[in-house]
């Protein structure tokens, strides 16, 4: 299945603001393979074009749990790697990026980036000219974040790590929405989801179990999509300045500003999938219907 980038970003002045210190400078393929292992996860690197011209340069830098890293390797190469464990976030700076994740492949050129999950295993091919800075944020910064945030507002809270294909996604949140997860927190009453694209994988398990998306479990995606008002019942969602949070992370790598949280300017789109919930009583299909 072909998807987008997840993103566009501006790439005037980003070479200016790379991280600093090197981290790898080599001809060397197994001495790659081995500090990139360490910093992401074990992989395994095919170099595709002219052997001579090979010659890694990485630069990186840390903020708190977060790393940013520079790759550049002087020539074609792919990498193929188990899941990572974390999530990254790759800015194709220069050139073009391929990307096969999961079950899901995308192009990237210059200013657009793509977003790996950390349950799915991966494969990137570069071309020789590809610059790309990643963003590599531990799954569980993001998680122990979310479950603050929640306990705040007298939430309790799940974080459920799926594949990102609408496949997985459906088949790991019907499990949730049937009472299948750990038996201490009951059935879910809301879902808010990663993106409005994989609300739709939950629409679709939601309606598996016969739930009314609303008023037996309410539904929120991120992103803002023009489709999502197309959807029925229409998703609410999320929407966020991604270029306003881009350039407050980039400050804060820099050291312009001190680490810390960063309150995203947001905005909750209200509509028709989040409401008010109402008692339900799931029922399974029973084992002679599968």
């Amino acid at each position: 299945m072909q998807t987008q980038p997840a993103g566009t970003f501006p790439v005037a002045g980003t070479m200016a603001c790379l991280p600093g210190r090197m981290l790898l400078d080599t001809t060397d393929r197994d001495e790659v393979t081995a500090v990139i292992g360490e910093l992401l996860c074990e992989h395994q690197l095919l170099v595709e074009g002219p052997a001579a011209q090979f010659h890694a340069q990485v630069r990186d830098c840390a903020v708190g749990d977060l790393r940013l890293a520079h790759f550049n390797y002087g020539t074609a190469f792919t990498i193929k790697s188990q899941p990572l464990g974390r999530y990254v976030v790759n800015f194709t700076i220069n050139g073009v990026s391929r990307v096969r994740h999961g079950r899901e492949s995308a192009v990237a050129g210059s200013g657009q980036a793509t977003v790996l999950s950390p349950r799915a295993e991966s494969e990137l091919t570069w071309a020789p000219e590809t610059d790309v800075l990643s963003l590599v944020v531990p799954k569980s910064a993001l998680e122990e974040h979310f479950r603050r945030l929640s306990g705040v507002l007298g939430l309790q809270a799940t974080v459920l790590y799926s594949p990102l294909t609408m496949g997985d996604v459906q088949q790991a949140t019907r499990a949730v929405l049937a009472g299948q997860g750990d038996g201490r927190r009951g059935t879910p009453t809301a879902v808010i989801t990663n993106s409005d694209y994989t609300a739709h994988a939950v629409y679709k398990a939601a309606r598996e179990l016969g739930l009314r998306i609303g008023p037996e479990v309410s539904v929120v995606g991120h992103d803002d999509l023009a489709t999502s008002e197309l959807l029925d019942p229409p998703l609410a969602t999320i929407w966020l300045n991604r270029r306003e949070m881009g350039r407050a992370l980039m400050l804060r790598l820099l050291g312009r500003v001190p680490p810390g949280d960063y309150v995203a300017p947001v905005k909750l789109i209200e509509r028709a999938s989040l409401r008010a919930t109402e008692p339900r009583l799931v029922q399974l299909p029973s084992a002679s219907a599968s």
